[in-house]
Order: C-alpha cells, then sequence, then structure tokens
C-alpha cells in the first residue's frame, strides 16, 4: 500500500507510465502480423468440414453436444497469434 492507504500504481513504482508504450497501428499491418503468426500458431491445427453445408440451421439440441472437442485448438493457435502481433506491432 502507498502513502495514502492506496496499492501503488507501475508509475509509483518506478517503471514508464503506460501510454509510453503506446503508438499508431495500421489496422492492416495488425491484421497482416496476426495472419504471420497465425501461420505458425495454427500449422498443427487442422481446419474441419462446415458441420452444415448450404447454411442448414443446426438441431437444437446440438449446442449442449460436443463431438469433437479438439477442433477449438484453433481458438488457442488464434489467441497467440494475436499476442504475437500486438507484440511485434507495439
Amino acid at each position: 500500500m502507498g502513502p495514502s492507504g492506496s496499492a501503488r500504481s507501475h508509475q509509483d513504482a518506478g517503471a514508464a507510465p503506460w501510454g509510453a508504450y503506446r503508438r499508431q497501428v495500421d489496422a492492416r499491418e495488425l491484421i497482416r502480423e496476426v495472419e504471420a503468426a497465425f501461420a505458425e500458431t495454427g500449422a498443427a491445427t487442422p481446419g474441419w468440414p462446415h458441420p452444415h453445408p448450404g447454411d442448414v440451421r443446426p438441431a437444437e439440441e446440438e449446442y449442449s453436444r460436443e463431438s469433437d472437442p479438439a477442433k477449438y485448438r484453433i481458438l488457442g493457435a488464434r489467441v497467440q497469434a494475436w499476442s504475437r502481433a500486438l507484440v511485434a506491432t507495439g
């Protein structure tokens, strides 16, 4: 706790203020970085066919059923790609 009884901020601890790390990033540049990173992070995450070709609506009971949980590994790969891209672009 700081002298006023509140938790110390990063700035109080001697770190640079968060605003010092921000810079303008072009959205197209960021997306290119994400796609380049995803080429690596998603390399081991194969795609899968559309579960309802022809845009057929899924049955209500399908929402509570999971037939292949491994296919969701792609979400983690996307998160890693975004994380890498955000770090790379500052």
